[in-house]
């Protein structure tokens, strides 16, 4: 499908840019990606906290629930402008980068979120930005599974994210978190904001630094035996080298 985008003036005189594909026609509106907006309904649920805070949605003119993400800076920085980045051109715009990436992945069929819409707005030279995705629904993060004693699937989670790899991303923030599994033990990688993607380059080193902040993360969030965390270690790096 052919990418829309879409400007519009708002009453307030705020000029809001937004980025969706063809199908969503005429439905996207400025108003969703407003936190505000969703709070009265009882379809509405947090999902996470962190930098910002995520929403579970959800439109009347969808079946499936939409994810809503505002983009926010996190540590020292971030204390003092959470929401707001320098504006150096659209094509740097981070939710917009992001809506792309994951649009070009899913057309691979890889395993990423459906992206719904983007959005991103002025204020002098800065922006601030926000994104929809569809929500997948019965899943757990890897780090939730961690902290209980049952299977894991490594194999699943290693060949998702060689798949990615494979395909020349580069994930910004790859940790326990950002990995979900549904209750047929199908991954999602998510979050793919400041990723990069290089198809057709050699990116060994780039990739292996990724799985060692994955490493990293599993290590920190996990409460199993220190024993069972390198035997599920060595089983993910095992199950990744053979796919």
């Amino acid at each position: 499908m052919s990418e829309v985008r879409q400007k519009i003036l708002t009453a307030s005189g705020r000029s809001i840019v937004m980025l969706y594909d063809s199908r969503w026609q005429g439905k996207i509106l400025p108003v969703y990606f407003d936190p505000d907006h969703w709070q009265a309904s009882p379809d509405t649920e947090i999902l996470a906290k962190g930098r910002g805070t995520t929403y579970k949605v959800q439109c009347e003119f969808d079946r499936h629930a939409w994810v809503l993400r505002q983009y926010r800076r996190g540590g020292l920085f971030g204390r003092v402008i959470k929401q707001s980045y320098f504006f150096s051109g659209e094509s740097r715009v981070r939710s917009f980068a992001e809506w792309r990436l994951l649009q070009s992945l899913r057309e691979q069929d890889l395993p990423v979120p459906e992206p719904v819409a983007a959005m991103y707005f002025r204020l002098g030279p800065y922006y601030r930005a926000a994104i929809l995705t569809r929500y997948i629904p019965e899943t757990r993060t890897l780090s939730q599974l961690l902290s209980k004693q049952g299977n894991i699937p490594w194999s699943g989670i290693a060949t998702a994210i060689h798949q990615l790899h494979r395909a020349g991303l580069i994930h910004g923030d790859l940790n326990a978190h950002n990995i979900l599994i549904d209750k047929n033990d199908s991954v999602t990688v998510i979050d793919l904001d400041k990723s990069g993607y290089l198809p057709g380059i050699d990116l060994s080193s780039q990739h292996r630094a990724n799985l060692e902040r994955l490493q990293r993360s599993v290590n920190k969030v996990s409460t199993r035996p220190e024993q069972t965390q390198q035997k599920d270690w060595d089983e993910f790096i095992s199950a990744y080298r053979n796919s």
